[in-house]
């Protein structure tokens, strides 16, 4: 899950250059010779699947909640779901939630690299929005791996 932001922070950086493209012209640095080809041909197909990714999750967890506890559907949503809490919803979401705010920060820091106080800012309030749900909800199974999540997400807040 970590390697995540890596893929969205560099995904972010690559379609900036192609948002930043006033005409089609423009576009022969990327598509110009066969490695520029499969390189843009990449980053396309994972900005494809950084979205796809979380959603699948949503949409596989709300699908199948109240299932979650039978070993069937857990091996299926094991990803999302080792160590957390299955029995209410928002629990059994944190990481898909943790896999949205990656995406956002990464692709917010990006695409506001013009604007500092933005994105100070948006990291400030996920970073508050994630510690009260995070107090609010006790999405963990572990005790211990509750009160870090606390601590490292105060120690950003700080």
């Amino acid at each position: 899950m970590e390697s995540y932001f890596d893929l969205c922070f560099g995904v972010a950086i690559n379609l900036l250059a192609f948002f930043e493209l006033r005409t089609f012209g423009e576009l022969e640095p990327f598509f110009g010779t066969p490695l520029d080809i499969t390189c843009s041909v990449i980053v396309i197909i994972y900005a494809l699947l950084l979205v796809l990714f979380p959603l699948y999750g949503f949409v596989a967890i709300w699908k199948n909640q109240g299932k979650l506890d039978k070993k069937e559907e857990y091996r299926t949503l094991e990803p999302f779901l080792e160590g957390l809490k299955l029995n209410h919803f928002h629990s059994s979401m944190y990481n898909v939630y943790f896999l949205a705010r990656r995406f956002f920060t990464g692709f917010g820091l990006v695409m506001l690299n013009a604007y500092p106080y933005f994105q100070c800012s948006f990291l400030m309030i996920f970073s508050l929005v994630n510690f009260v749900y995070t107090a609010a909800e006790r999405p963990f199974l572990d005790p211990k791996t509750y009160y870090i999540e606390l601590l490292n997400e105060f120690s950003i807040l700080l």
